[in-house]
């Protein structure tokens, strides 16, 4: 109801209702100040429009409009006294008493489909994430499995996974049955999977003496060293870069 004031406002006077030099001083105004009042006689609209532009605009929202159907009304019954008066003033040419009679209307029509389109809108808090309904195993086998890692397209999952005492880095088609070992050293410690955002990498960490961040192609191949130090590694959108802890 507050914004549609504000809408309101600024086309009946062709200025922002609340309008200062920086964003913040401009928030400030819309909490601290009221607007610069309506010239009514140079803008040639009713003291009542006036009226229900600043019930629109009240700062605490029980003075404010408390519905469409409520504001709806209000514009109408303007309407109604707009067509009224211009039926006994005779002196207004015609054209003009159109005008006058459209306005109000024009404002109610305006009024309904931005309550419509407010109705059909919610704020963060009001949005409910959608409950988990379908859980899917991926992995049957007995030991440790950590850090899975979705592949962009959904269809693969990587994971690390410790087999004779050291982890290594294995991928497993979600729905498949057997897992394939992608780097799997011996002698070494690889954890922390992450898909690149192409699906065409993966990204992991070292975490034995050496240490570090390494990258391989999505099947284990190519692996080359990106830092001497880090762990749990995370892609940038864009692919070029990857953050990880120390």
């Amino acid at each position: 109801m507050f914004a549609f004031g504000a809408v309101l406002y600024e086309i009946l006077s062709g200025r922002r209702a609340f309008k200062e030099d920086t964003a913040a001083d401009t928030m400030t105004a819309i909490l601290t100040k009221e607007p610069p009042d309506l010239d009514a006689a140079h803008l040639s609209i009713s003291p009542a429009l006036e009226r229900i532009v600043r019930r629109c605009l009240e700062k605490t929202p029980e003075l404010r409009f408390q519905s469409a159907n409520d504001l709806a009304f209000a514009l109408e019954t303007l309407s109604s006294d707009s067509s009224s008066a211009s039926a006994r003033l005779d002196v207004e040419p015609p054209v003009r008493q159109r005008e006058t009679s459209r306005l109000p209307w024009a404002l109610t029509t305006m009024a309904l489909v931005g309550m419509a389109a407010m109705w059909g809108w919610r704020s963060p808090a009001d949005v409910v994430d959608p409950r988990w309904d379908t859980f899917t195993r991926v992995t049957e086998s007995a030991g440790e499995e950590t850090a899975p890692s979705l592949s962009p397209d959904g269809t693969t999952v990587a994971f690390a996974s410790r087999v004779s005492g050291s982890w290594g880095i294995y991928a497993q088609r979600v729905g498949g049955r057997n897992a394939t070992a992608l780097i799997d050293e011996p002698d070494r410690d690889e954890s922390g999977p992450a898909f690149s955002p192409d699906g065409a990498r993966i990204a992991f960490h070292e975490s034995d003496d050496d240490g570090g961040i390494f990258v391989a192609g999505a099947t284990g191949e190519s692996v080359r060293r990106v830092t001497d130090i880090g762990f749990h590694p995370a892609w940038l959108p864009d692919g070029t870069q990857i953050a990880f802890t120390t």
